[in-house]
């Protein structure tokens, strides 16, 4: 499989802007957007292996990295859902210009396998049950990585958007007239349960409060566990695409802007270079940053959010050392919220401030080595990013443990070369 590649820094536009003052923190954006080499329409983009990974309407998938070098693949249809699954490839639903298509694997070197012909595919997730699942027109099928496939059948058209829930089941929502438009909730076993909104439904996303949020212009609607709806008192002209941000907030596109809102429905807009167009998708990636595609500008592009309050810092040693952890669920993200416990020690919590998720220490390892050492356990199986920072030399150390694994101990004594 071919590719082609560019680097885009003569097509970069940058911008620093700065948010109205409407209740959240004030802040300030770096946003940078990458016209496609190709001239291609981007759609949806979500986070996967050395970058984010987008769909392209014109037969293509794209990868950039967090310097904006973009590769593009080609691939038979145009794709459509697109995820990154346990098994390190990128999966993805396609459609025909009539009707048909398939549900492929990608590696990340381009390798394309055709799993099975589906009949109109749409979104696509990573289960609960590490089964990808994904819609089609009469329903819900959930594929294993060897590619077994079970259809779960609901023959309500219209099916818009799929992901794992904070609750350990699927949830979906459907657009349709204002009568049948709907959120619902299948488990793993197959067992479906539908409420009623008397909103459109698009995208949805699991949120840092235990929740999901669903963009129903012209808002974002609030959905608990159990079905109960809410409706955030902050009006929005969202239109596609919504994700937790590492911060703690909702992202979603709003209209030719980018929204911020809190879980408590305080919101923001953040403008985009011109010429902007509608956000079609939007997606944390693993260096903090949130990544939106603009299909008719072609371009993909992220967003930096800097906020003085910074509650998601650990400071150690004084503040000599910065720990951040980033937790990922499927599509879902969000920071971990620091407790300091000794000078050199802290844990993080993800959703619940009475189940601590993560400890950390950094010791001082200098008279040993000549190097600061750090230590992490977790009590998770989440996908965790955890990045510590010498505050003084700037030396930043990474580590990752992957979706579906048993937290991984951290015992580097080897962390970071500064000393004293």
């Amino acid at each position: 499989m071919s590719a082609s590649q560019s680097r885009l820094a003569s097509g970069r536009l940058l911008a620093f802007v700065a948010l109205a003052a409407t209740g959240l923190p004030a802040a300030a954006q770096t946003v940078v957007t990458y016209p496609l080499p190709s001239g291609g329409h981007p759609q949806t983009i979500v986070p996967g292996p050395g970058g984010m990974w987008f769909t392209e309407n014109e037969n293509r998938l794209g990868r950039i990295g967090p310097d904006g070098n973009v590769t593009e693949f080609p691939v038979a249809l145009r794709p459509v859902g697109l995820v990154a699954a346990p098994d390190g490839n990128l999966w993805f639903t396609s459609v025909g210009t009539t009707s048909g298509g398939f549900l492929s694997r990608m590696t990340p070197e381009g390798v394309v396998t055709d799993i099975a012909a589906v009949d109109q595919g749409g979104a696509i997730t990573v289960g609960p049950d590490r089964r990808l699942w994904f819609i089609e027109s009469a329903g819900f099928d959930a594929v294993t990585l060897d590619g077994t496939i079970t259809k779960y059948a609901f023959l309500n058209d219209g099916l818009t958007d799929i992901v794992t829930g904070p609750d350990g089941n699927l949830w979906f929502t459907q657009f349709g007239e204002l009568e049948a438009a709907l959120v619902g909730r299948i488990t793993p076993d197959g067992v479906i349960t539908t409420y009623f909104l008397n909103l459109h439904a698009w995208d949805l996303a699991a949120g840092p409060d235990g929740s999901l949020w669903v963009v129903a212009p012209p808002g974002l609607v609030h959905v608990a566990p159990d079905g109960t709806t809410t409706y955030p008192a902050a009006p929005t002209s969202a239109g596609f695409g919504i994700a937790a941000g590492s911060d703690g907030n909702i992202w979603f596109g709003d209209g030719n802007r980018i929204g911020r809102m809190t879980t408590a429905g305080t919101s923001q807009s953040i403008s985009l270079p011109a010429p902007s167009s509608i956000v079609t998708s939007i997606a944390a990636g693993p260096d903090g940053r949130m990544w939106f595609a603009e299909t008719e500008a072609g371009r993909v592009g992220s967003v930096t959010l800097t906020d003085p309050s910074d509650a998601n810092r650990l400071d150690l040693a004084g503040g000599r050392f910065e720990v951040r952890a980033t937790w990922f669920q499927g599509l879902a993200s969000g920071a971990g919220h620091p407790v300091s416990l000794t000078t050199g020690s802290g844990y993080f919590w993800f959703f619940d401030a009475g189940n601590p998720e993560l400890m950390v220490k950094v010791l001082d390892g200098c008279a040993v080595n000549g190097h600061r050492w750090f230590f992490g356990a977790g009590l998770t199986n989440l996908a965790v990013m955890v990045q510590v920072t010498d505050t003084v030399s700037g030396e930043t150390k990474t580590y990752s443990n992957p979706p579906g694994r048993a937290f991984s101990p951290i015992q580097d004594i080897g962390a970071l070369a500064s000393c004293p």
